[in-house]
């Protein structure tokens, strides 16, 4: 490359102030047409060798496209393709991720994550609820979901808890998730300690109740799963092995059947290895004292729904209703009962 610069230059010289090669003169022509020609051929090498912003824009929309389309090849065909020229573009890295998750190679998807996080991340302070961040943030999760899904958990629990630290208004859940990866590695105390700190959803409570439970805490257990109870009763009856199935406690998809499947699916494994939670768990909830206070809970949520609509459900149910101030008397006679 140094010789053909060199070269460029001297030709450049050479031909300052001509307008065509009849000025040179004839013996020297055919060595500066071929020079010339080797020169055109190269340029043009080079030039074309360019990255084109326009067919990187071309590429990526349709990946996108054929992402839409379910057409996970193809995407992932045109994104390496793309990445070949651009290899440093966190977008595209990102999308390979996406769809290397959901053709289930999580770890294509984890080392993809892992170079569109390296390739966005910011070069000062960041401010990380700023919206330019969000691809950085979002790529950042799908690592730690990939090495959650590899059962790399060492990895997975380091960055959850980090994206709940930088954006904990968008990246709360992360916690549970941290405290699901503490509690299969066998952390109990860790795991209740990010519990505590997440929004109570029933996935929540009831991870929560067991928990404490593990640790010896059962007034607490048993007041977390009072308000799983009030969440969502399909999980309790799953995990008992109940035969019947329980009418909805509350309107929306957290208390559907569907949601406790999913639950018991991502968490069974870990009430399989407690000793004692599902009989405590179904001791609490056959209680008459505890069926009579979620039928009251469920008719005072279904008026206030009907009185305000759907909106009252974002707010924070657990210390409205699962955690009022009735629960914990009734955990106690509860208790006093199973101890006598």
């Amino acid at each position: 490359m140094r010789v053909l610069l060199e070269l460029m230059t001297d030709v450049a010289r050479l031909l300052e102030g001509m307008e065509t090669l009849d000025q040179i003169r004839d013996e020297s022509q055919p060595q500066i047409r071929a020079l010339l020609e080797s020169l055109h051929v190269e340029s043009e090498r080079l030039l074309n060798s360019r990255p084109d912003p326009q067919r990187r824009e071309k590429h990526f929309q349709r990946a996108l496209e054929a992402i839409a389309q379910e057409r996970l090849d193809e995407a992932r065909e045109i994104l390496e393709a793309a990445i070949a020229d651009f290899p440093d573009d966190s977008e595209l890295h990102n999308h390979l991720g996406l769809v290397a998750w959901e053709t289930g190679d999580f770890a294509a998807a984890r080392d993809h994550y892992r170079m569109a996080v390296v390739t966005a991340f910011p070069a000062d302070d960041a401010d990380w609820f700023d919206t330019r961040h969000r691809p950085f943030l979002r790529a950042m999760e799908g690592q730690a979901l990939a090495h959650y899904r590899l059962g790399e958990n060492e990895e997975a629990l380091a960055l959850f808890e980090s994206l709940a630290d930088m954006n904990p208004a968008e990246y709360a859940g992360c916690r549970y998730l941290a405290g699901e990866v503490a509690h299969f590695s066998g952390d109990i105390q860790k795991a209740a300690s990010f519990y505590e700190l997440v929004p109570m959803e029933p996935a929540v409570s009831y991870n929560l109740g067991l928990a404490y439970f593990d640790l010896g805490r059962r007034e607490d257990a048993a007041l977390a799963f009072l308000a799983a109870f009030v969440g969502n009763r399909h999980i309790v009856h799953r995990l008992t092995r109940r035969p019947d199935s329980p009418e909805t406690s509350m309107p929306g998809y957290l208390a559907s059947e569907n949601y406790a499947v999913e639950f018991e699916e991502a968490c069974g494994e870990l009430w399989n290895r407690s000793i004692g939670a599902r009989e405590f768990l179904a001791r609490c909830y056959e209680h008459p004292l505890v069926q009579a206070h979620l039928l009251k809970c469920t008719e005072n949520l279904l008026d206030e729904v009907l009185a305000q609509g759907p909106t009252v459900l974002r707010e924070n149910w657990y210390e409205r209703i699962g955690a009022s101030k009735e629960a914990k008397p009734i955990v106690r006679q509860v208790l006093d009962v199973m101890d006598a």
